[in-house]
C-alpha cells in the first residue's frame, strides 16, 4: 500500500504502462455512529460483480483508493490476499497471509493499494466510539477495462446532496509503523461472503492494545503476520459447508 504515484509499485509492468481507461468512483457516507456495529464495512474484493453473476469471474480493478473525508470511525484494514480469478474455485485463494496494513482514518488522508487485495473496515477496530460519521470518498481505477453495468450519476440526483466543509489540505502526513504481530495475540474472526454464494472466515491476531492506542494517534500500521504458526488465514466457514453439504443430501433424499 502507498501513496501518490508510487502506488503502481506492486503491480505488474504491463499494468503500470497501459492507459486508464475507465474509473469507477463510489462516495461512501456512513450513517451509523462511530463504533456501532452497524458502521462495520465487511471485508470484501473490488470486482466487477455483474461479470460474477454472468461469468461466474473476478475481475478486479488495479488500483483501488480510499480519501478520508473525516478523522472518525474505523480502520480500513487491508490484506495481501487475493481471490481466485474463477468465482467457484476459492479453495485455491485460501490459507495464511503475511502482510496486511491498518490505516486509520484522517481528513484528507489518501490511500491506494492494489485493487486484487482483499480489505474492509471492521467496527471492532474503531478506536473510539464518538458518535461522528466516518466519510469517505472511494475510486476505483481500472486499465483496458470498464467494468459492466457502471452508469453515470444522474445530475438531478446530485441535488439531493449535501454541502459539508472539509479541509482541503492533502499535504497531511501519516507516520507509519511497523508491527510485527506476536504469536499470542487477541484473536479475531471476521464472516463475509456467502449472501449468494461462498462463505469466508478470516482468522487474524492481533495486539489489540498496541494497534487501538497507535490508531488514535492517527498512524498507518503496517501489520508482519508469522507464517508458522500463522497469525492471519482465510478459509471456507466450516459451519456454512456443513449446512451445504446437509441441504445437498436433503434434496437428494
Amino acid at each position: 500500500m502507498c501513496a501518490g504515484t508510487a502506488c503502481a509499485r506492486d503491480l505488474q509492468a504491463p499494468y503500470q504502462e497501459s492507459q486508464v481507461r475507465s474509473r469507477e468512483e463510489r462516495g461512501g457516507v456512513v450513517r451509523r455512529p462511530t463504533g456501532d456495529s452497524k458502521e462495520d464495512i465487511g471485508m470484501h474484493w473490488d470486482k466487477d460483480e455483474d461479470l460474477v453473476d454472468s461469468q461466474g469471474l473476478n475481475v478486479h480493478p488495479q488500483l483501488s483508493t480510499v480519501t478520508y473525508l473525516s478523522d472518525e470511525g474505523a480502520p480500513t484494514m487491508i490484506l495481501r490476499k487475493q481471490s481466485s480469478v474463477v468465482y467457484d474455485e476459492m479453495l485455491s485463494a485460501y490459507g495464511n497471509i503475511s502482510e496486511g496494513w491498518l490505516s486509520a482514518p484522517r481528513t484528507c488522508k489518501h490511500i491506494c493499494f492494489d485493487g486484487r487485495w482483499l480489505h474492509g473496515a471492521p467496527s471492532s477496530l474503531a478506536p473510539l466510539a464518538t458518535g461522528k460519521r466516518r466519510i469517505t470518498f472511494l475510486a476505483n481505477v481500472w486499465m483496458n477495462y470498464q467494468p459492466s453495468g457502471v452508469e453515470i450519476f444522474p445530475d438531478e440526483e446530485i441535488k439531493s446532496f449535501v454541502m459539508r466543509e472539509v479541509s482541503t489540505n492533502f499535504s497531511c502526513k501519516s507516520r507509519m509503523k511497523r508491527i510485527r504481530v506476536p504469536s499470542i495475540s487477541d484473536p479475531m474472526e471476521f464472516l463475509f461472503g456467502g449472501a449468494s454464494g461462498h462463505q469466508h472466515l478470516l482468522r487474524v491476531l492481533l495486539p489489540i492494545a498496541e494497534v487501538k492506542r497507535s490508531l488514535v494517534e492517527g498512524a498507518t500500521l503496517l501489520l508482519s503476520f508469522p507464517l508458522r504458526p500463522p497469525a492471519a488465514s482465510l478459509m471456507e466457514n466450516e459451519e456454512e459447508d456443513k449446512r451445504k453439504k446437509m441441504k445437498g443430501r436433503d434434496a437428494k433424499g
